[in-house]
């Protein structure tokens, strides 16, 4: 990809997912010098974990070399079928006894003849609180 300067350098993507309403200072030191950021979902409350029938159609038709997810809270990252998967793990609060994970995505500029390299960043064991707005009480209304 060609970076928003217009050189042809490597782009470096920020990868993070299961925030559970939690904002972490830290993963914005990680992803300091990063031109984009992608979240794969769970900011909230909970997403669903199954593959919907429009996204296995998406993959078909546009054949991305890289595909970005979550909701398990596991980092993981491996080539299938000349594609790459890649969760990046949780950036929320800590569960399951997993390790709280971010990652970033190296996307080589095209042509280059590389392959996207894909580097876990492990975050503190425990994460900040969650942020008020996103606790998912909802609050009644007085009169």
């Amino acid at each position: 990809m060609t970076s928003s300067s217009g050189t042809d350098k490597h782009l470096l993507v920020g990868l993070i997912s299961d925030t559970h309403g939690v904002f972490d200072e830290e993963v914005l030191a990680h992803f300091r010098g990063t031109e984009a950021i992608i979240h794969a979902g769970d900011i909230g409350n909970h997403g669903g974990a199954e593959a919907t029938p429009a996204a296995a159609e998406l993959l078909a038709k546009h054949q991305p070399d890289v595909v970005v997810y979550g909701h398990s809270h596991t980092y993981a990252c491996e080539e299938l079928g000349g594609r790459l998967y890649v969760n990046p793990g949780s950036a929320g609060p800590a569960r399951f006894k997993l390790g709280r994970s971010v990652a970033i995505l190296d996307l080589p500029p095209p042509g280059a003849g590389e392959r996207p390299v894909v580097r876990k960043i492990s975050l503190s064991a425990k994460a900040p609180p969650k942020l008020p707005s996103s606790t998912g009480r909802k609050r009644r209304r007085k009169g």
